[in-house]
This record gives structure tokens, sequence and C-alpha cells, in this order.
């Protein structure tokens, strides 16, 4: 009873969206779509790669970064503006040695490009007492990024926080006993 109840009622809304010219291809041509998707490809590439130069040319100069998963640690992040954005990536980056980003889904819905991430990477161990180790790790990230006028205006993360502090806690009880 309840999926026949949810069945008509998604096909309600699209015929509805429909009837308004909301569900038509026009709204964004498959131009428009490949355009905001390249373009939010070159960003996470340059993010990959830790091209701060590249990120920073990609962003529009008054774009906003926020996370607010990142409330974990106290309070979500955000910052506004290329630079503010690209030097919270560069700080927070100083221990990474490798990124690597496999893409386990990504669309494009109007202006947005939705990336769902496995990310892999390498890092100095020191943020668990441990400077002369490294680590290798993955982890899932949701990354919606907005596209206006060929520059990334929006990049929102999201990501399990308290999973990754459980996996660097793993690391961290290994490392100390192999000393």
């Amino acid at each position: 009873m309840i999926k026949l109840a949810v069945s008509t009622l998604m096909f309600g809304l699209i015929c509805a969206c429909s009837g308004l010219g909301l569900g038509s291809a026009s709204a964004n041509s498959q131009d428009d779509i490949a355009d905001v998707q390249q373009l939010a490809n070159a960003y996470l590439a340059a993010v990959e790669a830790m091209d701060w130069a590249r990120m920073e040319e990609l962003l529009s100069p008054d774009a906003v970064f926020e996370d607010q998963t990142a409330e974990y640690f106290g309070e979500p992040w955000r910052y506004i503006g290329a630079k503010a954005i690209v030097n919270f990536y560069r700080e927070g980056a100083i221990d990474t040695l490798s990124t690597r980003y496999h893409f386990v889904k990504q669309y494009t819905a109007g202006t947005q490009s939705i990336n769902v991430i496995e990310v892999s990477v390498e890092v100095r161990a020191g943020i668990i007492g441990f400077p002369q180790e490294t680590i290798k790790d993955t982890t899932d990230l949701v990354t919606v990024l907005t596209v206006k006028n060929g520059r990334v205006v929006r990049h929102s993360d999201y990501a399990d926080y308290a999973g990754m502090w459980n996996k660097l806690e793993g690391h961290k009880r290994r490392l100390q006993s192999v000393q």
C-alpha cells in the first residue's frame, strides 16, 4: 500500500513538472551539462593533484567552500573567496604525500555537479604522533560543485569524519604496538 502511494506521488510530481515545462530537456541542454561536468572534472583534478594555481584559476573570485559535516570537529567549515579556499586546502594538505580519487558516481543536475568519491591518501602520521611514519587509507566523500559562467562558485563537501577518526585511531594503535 505504501509502495503504491509513493509511486502515485512520484508519477503525479513528474506529470506536474512536465506540464510546467520543468521536465523537458530544454531546461539544460546536453552541451550545458557537459560544460558543467567538464569544468567540475578539471577542478577536482586540480584538487586531487594539489595544483593550487589551477584550482584557484577555476574558482570564482567570490566562491564559497563549506563542509557542514566538519561540525564533528566543533563547527562547520566555511571559506569565502578563491584565495581563502585554496589556502585552506594548501594548509590542510601540508602532510599529504599523495591523493587519488576514484569516482563511484557522478552526475550533473542543472549547474550542479554531484560527485561520490572514494579518496585514497598517503599522509605523514604526525597528526597521531608519528611524524616519521606514513599511513595510507581511504574514505568516502560527497562533493557538490556549483558551476556558473565557467567557474566553480560553490564547493560543498560531506564526509564521514567519525569514520576517518576511527581509522586514525586504528593506525595509532598499530604504530604504538610496533615500537
